[in-house]
């Protein structure tokens, strides 16, 4: 054998011996692999203070925040067709809240940023209530009740200095109550619904007649 064939040889030994050793790499990388335990990210938690983004159609969103305590969200007056970016936050913490609604269960909404909830109607969260005025006594004894109902706006605010929630209600007026939610909780899907109704949208993104929320039936 010339040395010009014998080092074919080699060169063919050498090939093979490479390709058996790259197989094993991979055999052993993927058994390795395969025995790493799988690792689900968990959702992020929403702390007071987020702003939250809602999809109200595929191509409408609005924004909110979560206030202090486990219930409370503010939602803007706000409607976009693009979604905002985490610069704008500032911009737009300082616009009006369209209402307060306390959820009975945690929205999926994602956050997009967060600031701190400073001294002001951000983290205060309002409603309201009713009650039936008390009856005259003469009208009472002759078994006349009073039908007319007296209506309060509920003021909740925290004190961080002492650790500790506060509550207020305050004779109001039921058209300064509009666009607030009956004191109570409510599912992230009901308030999705009246959202779209106020700013006239269907689910899809067509435009429908709008139905304001002072329109709305007490929720």
């Amino acid at each position: 054998m010339s040395n010009t064939e014998r080092y074919g040889v080699i060169m063919d030994v050498v090939k093979a011996l490479s390709s058996l050793e790259a197989d094993s790499a991979d055999t052993i990388s993927s058994e390795m692999n395969a025995r790493k335990p799988t690792t689900q990210k968990r959702p992020r938690t929403k702390k007071e203070g987020s702003f939250l983004e809602i999809a109200l159609t595929p191509c409408h969103y609005t924004y909110a925040r979560k206030l202090r305590g486990l219930t409370g969200y503010a939602f803007y007056a706000i409607l976009t067709t693009e979604p905002l970016r985490r610069n704008d936050l500032d911009g737009f913490s300082q616009c009006s809240i369209l209402l307060d609604a306390a959820l009975v269960l945690t929205p999926a909404w994602p956050s997009i940023g967060w600031m701190p909830l400073s001294e002001d109607r951000s983290w205060i969260s309002y409603s309201w209530t009713a009650q039936p005025l008390p009856p005259i006594e003469e009208e009472w004894a002759r078994g006349i009740r009073n039908p007319e109902t007296e209506f309060f706006l509920v003021t909740s605010w925290y004190s961080p200095a002492e650790h500790r929630a506060y509550s207020k209600q305050t004779p109001a007026k039921r058209e300064e109550l509009f666009g607030l939610q009956r004191q109570g909780l409510i599912t992230p899907a009901v308030v999705e619904e009246k959202l779209r109704l106020h700013y006239g949208l269907a689910p899809t993104g067509e435009t429908i007649s709008r139905f304001p929320l002072q329109q709305q039936p007490p929720w």
